[in-house]
Formats: C-alpha cells, sequence, structure tokens
C-alpha cells in the first residue's frame, strides 16, 4: 500500500507537472500568437513589395518611352541641321542666311533664319507651358 506521505509527494508532483505544462501550453500560444504577428507583418510587406515592383516596371515602361521620345527628337534635329547646312552650302548668298545683327551666347553671328527658329521654337514653348523657352533652347 501507497503510504499518505508517497500519496502527497505524488500529488504535489503531479501539480508542479500540471503547472509545468500550463506554463508550457501558455508560451505555446504566446508564441502562436507572435508568429501569426509576424506573418501579417511579411504579408503586408510582400504586398509593398509587389505594388512597388508595379510601379518599377510602369517606371521603367516610361522612361523607356521617353527615351525613344528623345532619341526620335536628336534624329529629327540632325536631320533638319543637315537641310540647313546643305542650304547654307547651296544658297549662302539667300537674304536667310545673312548676318541678322544679333548673337548667340558665345558671340558668333546669328543668321536672319535663326530667328525665325527661335520664334517659332519660343511660341511652341510657351504653348507647351515654358515660361521662358528661351533657357531651353541653345541660343
Amino acid at each position: 500500500m501507497i503510504s499518505e506521505d508517497m500519496f502527497i509527494g505524488a500529488m504535489i508532483e503531479r501539480q508542479n507537472g500540471d503547472r509545468d505544462f500550463n506554463t508550457a501550453v501558455a508560451q505555446i500560444h504566446k508564441a502562436n500568437a507572435e508568429i501569426e504577428k509576424a506573418n501579417r507583418y511579411i504579408r503586408e510587406q510582400a504586398q509593398t513589395i509587389n505594388q512597388l515592383r508595379s510601379e518599377l516596371e510602369s517606371t521603367k515602361a516610361r522612361a523607356d518611352r521617353l527615351q525613344l521620345h528623345f532619341d526620335v527628337e536628336q534624329a529629327h534635329t540632325a536631320g533638319l541641321t543637315a537641310e540647313i547646312d546643305k542650304l547654307n552650302e547651296m544658297y549662302g548668298d539667300s537674304v536667310l542666311f545673312t548676318d541678322s545683327g544679333q548673337r548667340f551666347r558665345d558671340g558668333t553671328k546669328k543668321a536672319k533664319l535663326h530667328l525665325i527658329y527661335e520664334k517659332a521654337f519660343d511660341a511652341k514653348g510657351r504653348g507647351l507651358g515654358m515660361s521662358d523657352p528661351t533657357k531651353y533652347r541653345k541660343s
């Protein structure tokens, strides 16, 4: 037969075990809550990353379109410059190629033809919302 002391000792051990078990369960619940909180944060960050990736792709596509537009404008400028150079070569005595009396920033003479360009550039620039188109042209 089990003595009373042994029985009490067993009961105390059981209570200690139950307390340890309950403590362990509480710690597991707390850890699970922290894990769920971390998982929510990770999901939110993943959503933010996906949104930023989408915005980046959109920005890259826009940059590519702008670069193409810029390249086309440079090619257009090269074509117009070639035309002017050839016209000057062939018809350099035309009144359009004579000195307008104005000078470029570097001091070289402006032909009357260039004044036509400046007038058109400035008018279009103002039409596009530039307050001072002269800041953007090369003369």
